[in-house]
């Protein structure tokens, strides 16, 4: 049986529907007035010819936003005074609900602790004033700003676009706050150029060679300008569409990896932990050896570059060479040092350096077949290294030797410490004799006075000289009989273990020196 109520003949559902849906239109006009009352009390201020009713709306203005970055405050207040400061149609409660909610992070808790009410809008206001509007802060952040922009590695129009609207950006900025960068032309000019890649570069300087003087940032900003638009126009669209993936950094760590035919870098063990890799000589997000700058260098630029910033010869590593774990070497020579910093020719020129590749000169003959008349000059010597003194041991006193040496017998007796090092080292005519692998560090004392000692690198060799002085040599001595010799067993036929190169040659031979008639 079906009972018939008021509840279907009144149609209490649908009346009930009916003021729900107009209640919650109410509702939804409120919240567009409290989102967007500047605009409608701005436009509602204006005449309409065709009333409110007919009135189209303009698109919602969104609030600015501030996170607390010196370098978005100027605009951020100048937005939010003309939205809502300036706006007369606005309560101070409404105005302030409105600037907590623009603030995040370190902003937002300037004025996180001030209650919404009416009277708090300016304490609010002024309180975040007085933090950012700091003239003195603004310039140093624009600075920081200028001064922090990336370089770009790799000639793109993407990587150049956002080096030239960062760099314009700054300078608009310190403009904005009557810093007299009219007159910085010369600064702007050398440090965009030191951020722009090697060939643009180059195409500036090339661009500039019909005159002397010096270039405003407005030339190289123009340059800049078309320079972009041209790489736009010869880029494919899947390059720019790969560029513009990669627009959080000028250069990513694929654009800067070198090509499979380029020679591959040697990866520190320091390098291999840390997997925010960043070049030493430009500090881009890629290895030294894969940096085009660094690769432009000439050898020896490239060998000073290292070496003042004790890098690690072998990989271009953060540490010394005696630390490297790589196991990689020279592909040309597998010598252990980095193949850029390999030379084709040893040079002889220069002090030795204990990472330096650079040959050494070894001018000592081998007097063998002429051992019967050849008296050269020896030393008997003591060695000390550490703690421990070694036994007395023959030394070749050479002064056109460039460097000194110790034999691998010696190094090896004594446990003397080694670093390791790749010096070739060349004889008469620069031909390559040896390769010393390994340096130490030893202190030279002549056998018969304690208080005379010499510190200095030696090279390590394998073998060094068969020189032995001839058996007849004492009998020939008469001239020297009042002097202490230095070597007083020319009849032994102990090896040369030390040759004491043009390195130490000045500080031990003294005046006075005398001469042989039979030799």
């Amino acid at each position: 049986m079906c009972f018939v109520t008021t509840y279907f003949t009144d149609s209490y559902f649908e009346r009930a529907e009916e003021v729900f849906l107009d209640e919650d239109a109410k509702f939804i006009d409120a919240a567009y007035d409290l989102r967007d009352g500047s605009v409608q009390e701005t436009s509602g201020s204006e005449p309409s010819a065709q009333g409110h009713s007919s009135s189209r709306k303009l698109p919602a203005i969104q609030l600015p936003t501030f996170s607390g970055r010196y370098a978005d405050w100027k605009s951020y207040k100048d937005m939010f005074q003309a939205m809502l400061t300036d706006n007369n149609g606005l309560t101070d409660v409404k105005r302030l609900y409105y600037l907590k909610s623009s603030l995040t992070d370190e902003a937002a808790k300037t004025i996180k602790n001030i209650p919404v009410t009416e009277d708090n809008f300016k304490r609010a206001w002024d309180r975040l004033v007085d933090h950012y509007d700091n003239k003195r802060a603004l310039v140093y952040s624009a600075l920081q700003a200028l001064f922090q922009i990336p370089s770009v590695s790799k000639e793109t129009s993407a990587g150049l676009r956002q080096l030239r609207d960062a760099t314009n950006e700054a300078v608009e900025t310190l403009d904005a706050l009557e810093r007299p960068v009219e007159h910085w032309d010369d600064v702007l000019v050398y440090w965009t150029l030191k951020r722009v890649d090697p060939r643009t570069g180059r195409d500036w300087q090339t661009s500039r060679e019909d005159t002397k003087e010096p270039a405003t940032y407005a030339q190289l900003d123009a340059f800049l300008k078309r320079r972009i638009e041209a790489l736009e126009f010869v880029e494919s669209p899947h390059q720019r569409e790969d560029q513009q993936s990669n627009k959080k950094t000028i250069n990513s760590v694929s654009t800067s990896r070198p090509s499979s035919s380029r020679i591959s870098a040697h990866n520190a063990s320091t390098q291999g932990r840390n997997p925010q890799i960043s070049c030493t000589f430009c500090q881009e997000s890629h290895y030294m050896s894969a940096c085009d700058g660094f690769r432009l260098l000439d050898l020896n630029k490239r060998k000073s570059f290292v070496s003042e910033n004790k890098l690690c010869y072998n990989c271009l590593g953060r540490h010394f060479l005696r630390d490297c774990r790589s196991s990689k070497s020279c592909r040309r020579c597998r010598g252990r040092h980095h193949t850029l910093l390999h030379a084709d020719e040893p040079s002889v020129d220069g002090p030795l350096a204990a990472q330096d590749e650079s040959g050494v000169s070894a001018h000592t003959a081998n007097a063998s077949a002429q051992r019967a008349r050849v008296l050269l000059a020896t030393a008997r010597v003591h060695i000390l290294s550490g703690v421990r003194r070694g036994s007395e041991v023959r030394a070749l006193i050479d002064p056109c030797s460039e460097a000194t040496f110790v034999s691998e017998a010696l190094a090896q007796r004594l446990r003397l410490p080694r670093d390791p090092v790749f010096v070739p080292v060349s004889g008469i005519g620069g031909a390559r004799c040896q390769t010393s692998r390994h340096q130490t560090t030893i202190t030279i004392q002549p056998r018969f006075d304690a208080s005379r000692r010499w510190e200095i690198n030696a090279l390590i060799l394998s073998h060094l000289s068969d020189y032995a002085p001839p058996r007849c040599a004492l009998a020939h001595l008469d001239f020297a009989s009042d002097l202490q010799l230095a070597d007083d067993q020319l009849d032994s036929m102990d090896n040369v273990e030390i040759i004491i190169g043009a390195d130490l040659y000045p500080s031990l031979i003294e005046p006075g020196v005398r001469k042989c008639e039979e030799f």
